[in-house]
């Protein structure tokens, strides 16, 4: 992805990504300084570490833009999305991420359904994304992960 300016924030903002892709990011602008700062923060013994397993980078109990979490499945994951009112006439549109891999997209009309696949069993670092998180009037659009399984 060029240029990566637009992605910078996420090198400053706490639980924005992982402690390993914000180093990275922070490298790949040539921020060395600011990939140093979150190395030593990360190791620091008094910071309490992101529980994982939940839901990280949300608003409330909604998706703004982008959340993730860690969850064990052993062939894939389900996932009930549903929209928030308000929305316009173009629905929301969603990409749904494991291991930073696309497994999953598409239009959120009210309520979808995806399964996805996860390759391994284990660990898995799954994302959702909202594509278009404002209205056509600028108003924020929003979403929720309704239901998760594993499969």
């Amino acid at each position: 992805l060029e240029p990566l300016d637009g992605l910078e924030v996420i090198s400053r903002k706490p639980g924005a990504a992982s402690v390993e892709m914000q180093v990275r990011l922070a490298k790949a602008l040539a921020r060395r300084d600011r990939a140093l700062q979150i190395e030593m923060a990360s190791n620091d013994p008094r910071r309490i570490p992101a529980n994982d397993r939940e839901w990280q980078g949300r608003c409330g109990n909604d998706i703004c833009t982008w959340a993730w979490r860690v969850i064990d499945a052993e062939h894939g994951i389900a996932l009930s999305i549903q929209s928030v009112p308000p929305s316009d006439d173009l629905p929301p549109y969603v990409e749904i991420y494991v291991d930073d891999v696309l497994r999953g997209e598409g239009e959120i009309k009210s309520k979808r359904d995806f399964v996805v696949p996860v390759g391994n069993r284990g660990a898995h670092r799954i994302e959702v994304l909202l594509v278009n998180p404002a209205t056509g009037n600028r108003s924020p659009r929003r979403i929720q992960v309704a239901k998760i399984a594993t499969l």
